[in-house]
């Protein structure tokens, strides 16, 4: 939860959450925090209230909340290396992406609302004790095709990726598969939102970085950035606009003004 917090106040103070890409960032981080607050409420609630048969909606709706946000993160950061990758006008002409990005979530949500009459995904038995039901692993079925899907598009659009950021997307999936193994086989072992936060704390800091993105001195995007994108569009074919803006004697202009005046004019073109 701290590192989550700390990664949420450093993307907002770097006022570059402008762009698609660093929105989808900040709904990711969010998202993590919140399953995360559900994960420790939930897990530990025996700890911190004597269970009783009064409390059990309240724990239900704890239990609920986890699991929702929990399997929204994997197509949340299947939107997000949409974002990365400028893909966007792909999935919007390809229908059979969309319905591989919604599908898993959908199945996911028709599972828990089944489980409010059936309690075939997780229940309370009659000691008030978390029992996982016959269909839970659906959870982590729909969560492997996110899995494969996901490895499957870095790898198809891998050449618009350095090789660090591309072998540190890739990882996200290695590290949650591990993670999700662990606390399947020795449930008291919470060690899956950690492992989620530190592979998102990899990804803000060598994929998302403000000092490639952003000209310091004027604040606006950098000249690398724009070759990143430029290589992208040319890469995946992508209908573009160029608009080009000249500064008629900016070395005169320079000269009078002084560099502290003359970037503060570019910054007010």
């Amino acid at each position: 939860i701290f590192i989550l917090v700390i990664m949420i106040a450093v993307l907002v103070l770097q006022k570059i959450q402008g762009s698609r890409t660093n929105k989808l960032l900040m709904v990711l981080y969010l998202n993590v925090l919140v399953t995360t607050i559900f994960d420790l409420w939930s897990e530990a609630y025996n700890i911190w209230f004597l269970a009783q048969d009064s409390d059990s909606g309240f724990r239900y709706m704890l239990y609920y909340g986890y699991f929702l946000s929990r399997n929204l993160t994997p197509p949340l950061f299947q939107l997000y290396l949409c974002a990365l990758t400028d893909t966007w006008h792909i999935l919007k002409k390809r229908r059979w992406m969309q319905i591989l990005i919604a599908a898993p979530y959908t199945m996911v949500c028709l599972l828990l609302c089944s489980n409010v009459f059936l309690h075939n995904v997780f229940y309370f038995d009659e000691n008030l004790i978390y029992t996982r039901g016959p269909l839970f692993y659906g959870l982590h079925g729909c969560a492997f095709i996110y899995f494969v899907t996901g490895i499957v598009f870095l790898i198809t659009y891998r050449k618009v990726f350095t090789a660090d950021k591309f072998l540190t997307l890739i990882c996200f999936y290695p590290w949650n598969l591990i993670a999700i193994m662990v606390q399947a086989i020795i449930p008291e072992y919470l060690v899956e939102m950690f492992l989620n936060t530190i592979s998102l704390f990899l990804v803000s800091n060598i994929v998302q970085r403000p000092e490639e993105l952003i000209n310091p001195v004027i604040g606006i995007r950098s000249h690398i950035a724009f070759t990143s994108d430029m290589k992208k569009a040319f890469y995946l074919r992508k209908p573009m606009r160029v608009f080009l803006a000249g500064i008629v004697n900016y070395q005169s202009l320079l000269n009078i003004l002084g560099n502290d005046s003359c970037n503060f004019l570019m910054k007010q073109i």
